[in-house]
């Protein structure tokens, strides 16, 4: 929790700018997103699978909106964003949710794409 702190006061993330068009979905509370990386791109298409036919097996978590923000159906602001990170690309035996900011999300060069179910439609 002590990071997530740290990462909603840091506007220096994420430190690619280009970061923010990986994301194909609106951002509300209470909104389910998915996202993967490359790796998980590699081992699905190894798999001969399109990607966003699994989107239940990657990254997926619930968007609310940070303290002291209106969140009253608005599309968020990527900076107040935070991810009640619930489901893993791997199942666990006991998964715990994880707390993360969005920013913390799109900083990693790796990530290829943020999206919803909605999204997938039509790929």
């Amino acid at each position: 929790m002590e990071q997530l702190i740290l990462d909603l006061d840091n506007y220096s993330l994420p430190r690619d700018i280009n970061s923010y068009d990986k994301i194909h979905c609106q951002l509300k509370h209470g909104h389910r997103i998915y996202w993967y990386y490359e790796d998980d791109l590699k081992t699905f298409s190894e798999m001969g699978l399109n990607i966003y036919e699994c989107y239940k097996d990657m990254h997926s978590g619930i968007v609310v909106g940070k303290p002291d923000v209106d969140v009253r159906g608005n599309e968020l602001d990527v900076e107040d964003c935070v991810v009640i990170m619930d489901m893993y690309p791997v199942e666990k035996e006991y998964p715990q949710f994880t707390w993360l900011s969005l920013k913390r999300i799109l900083d990693d060069p790796d990530l290829v794409d943020v999206f919803d179910a909605e999204q997938i439609k039509g790929k």
